[in-house]
């Protein structure tokens, strides 16, 4: 009898070292995609940091070239605040557009309005080809 239950104990040790090592592996499995879901949320946390950091220093940039009194090189013109009417925008022509170039200026629902040329600007209802784009 002592021969049989010796078999049966190893059989079982044997089998408990197989649960043992299976749930081992799964651990490990486990702790191996956590590790890679935890690396993505890092990488993607930081491409979206530098993302978030072009624009700033894109943004510091452009106020700075304000800031110097430069000109916005700009060739068309959106104003949001003004829709079409008998009354012109106010706006300080001179130092929004380059006065050397001609700048389509439009409504805020995207409707040419006019043009800005050397610091002034000319209205499509007194001009009806101020909205003409030449060569």
């Amino acid at each position: 009898m002592n021969i049989t239950s010796g078999k049966i104990v190893s059989f079982a040790s044997l089998g408990g070292l197989v649960v043992i090592a299976s749930f081992s592996a799964t651990d490990a499995a486990l702790r191996q995609q956590s590790w890679q879901k935890a690396q993505e949320q890092k990488a993607q946390l930081e491409s979206q940091a530098d993302l978030e950091q072009t624009k700033a220093e894109q943004a510091k940039a452009i106020a700075q070239a304000y800031q110097h009194n430069q000109i916005a090189n700009v060739e068309e013109l959106i104003i949001r605040d003004y829709t079409l009417s008998e009354v012109p925008p106010v706006v300080d022509w001179q130092h929004v557009t380059d006065p050397s170039r001609k700048t389509l200026i439009y409504d805020q629902y995207r409707r040419c309005i006019g043009y800005a040329l050397g610091g002034q600007f000319n209205s499509i209802q007194t001009n009806n080809k101020a909205c003409e784009v030449k060569p």
